[in-house]
Parts: C-alpha cells; structure tokens; sequence
C-alpha cells in the first residue's frame, strides 16, 4: 500500500494535488465528520488517479498517432522519416492530420464512465 504523500505525489496535475492537500488541512478542523470526509478525500483521490491514467493513455495513443502520421506522411526509408522528424512544418502538419481529435473521443467513451 501507499501512503497518501506517494498517491498524490504520482498524480500529473498540480490542481488535484493541492486540492487534496486543501481537503486534508480542512479535515483537522471537522473531528465529528473525521470518517466520512476520510472516505471522500481517498475516493476523490482514487477518482484522480483514474483520470491520470486516462490522460497518460491518451497522450500516448496521440503520439502514437502523430507517429504514424509522419511515417505516412514520407517515404518508407529511415533517413526521410528522420528529415520530417527534423522539419517543424512537417511535423505540426502530421499531428493536426494525425486524426486524434477523431480517435480520441471515440476511445474515451469506452475508457469513461456514465
């Protein structure tokens, strides 16, 4: 198991952390409701956690993507997938192209719940 300072440390958006750090100052103060806002600060915690992951596994499948797009985008020989790599037109041109504003919602949807 880890501690809550290692889950909130592993979360990649700084919001959520000093959310839960805000939440976690405020549970000192309401001793009376100590258990049920325990429960809502691990669930909003395992909520983010989720959402983390989801947005590390879009960012991949985008690259993955644009990546694709490049090596579509030249001929099938290493030194012109490295040219384009090198070329900033090219490459913005094959991650707007790339299809992930199109890929993206279609793979959330079974990713997302309800």
């Amino acid at each position: 198991y880890f501690s809550i300072v290692e889950r909130l440390n592993s979360l990649g958006v700084d919001r959520w952390q000093k959310e839960i750090l805000t939440d976690l100052d405020e549970l000192r103060w309401f001793v009376c409701y100590r258990e049920k806002s325990t429960e809502m600060i691990y669930s909003k915690l395992a909520h983010y956690e989720h959402m983390d992951q989801l947005r590390e596994a879009t960012l991949i499948i985008e690259l993955a993507l644009w990546k694709e797009s490049i090596i579509c985008s030249v001929a099938n020989d290493q030194e012109s997938v490295m040219a384009s790599c090198n070329n900033k037109d090219t490459m913005n041109t094959c991650r707007i192209r790339c299809g992930a504003d199109v890929v993206m919602p279609n793979v959330l949807s079974f990713l997302l719940p309800e």
